[in-house]
C-alpha cells in the first residue's frame, strides 16, 4: 500500500479543471497514504482532515500543508537517510502563490520518493 504515482500535469490539470473539487480529494488521499506509510506518527484520517478544512474556513488547511510537508520530509529521511527539510519553502508557496502549486510538489516528492525505492 503507502503513496501511489500520479502524474503532476494530471494533479494540476484536475485542480484546475473540476473547479477545487479534486484538491479535497487529493488532501484526502496523501493523507490515507501517510497514515498507510507512518502508522508510527498516529495522523488524523483523511475525512477528518478535509472536515476540519471545511469547518475552519481553510486555517485548517495551511496547519495541513506544514504536517504534510513535515511528515515528507520525515519519510524521506528515514527511507533515503537523505536528510530533507522542505518544510517551510512548501507551505509558504502553499499559502502565498497557490494551493496547487503546493499539491505539484508534494506528488513530486512522493514520485521521486517511490523511484529511490
Amino acid at each position: 500500500m503507502g503513496f501511489k504515482n500520479r502524474s503532476i500535469v494530471s494533479v494540476i490539470l484536475l485542480s484546475l479543471f473540476t473547479c477545487g473539487i479534486y484538491p479535497i480529494f487529493f488532501n484526502y488521499t496523501v493523507q490515507e497514504e501517510m497514515r498507510q506509510e507512518c502508522p508510527e506518527l498516529n495522523l488524523a484520517g483523511g475525512a477528518v482532515t478535509v472536515l476540519l478544512t471545511f469547518v475552519t474556513c481553510g486555517i485548517y488547511g495551511i496547519y495541513w500543508m506544514y504536517v504534510t510537508a513535515k511528515n515528507l520530509d520525515y519519510v524521506v529521511t528515514r527511507d533515503t537517510d537523505m536528510p530533507s527539510d522542505d518544510t517551510l519553502l512548501f507551505t509558504l508557496i502553499g499559502i502565498f502563490l497557490t494551493p496547487i502549486a503546493f499539491y505539484a510538489l508534494v506528488q513530486n516528492k512522493i514520485n521521486n520518493l517511490l523511484v529511490q525505492r
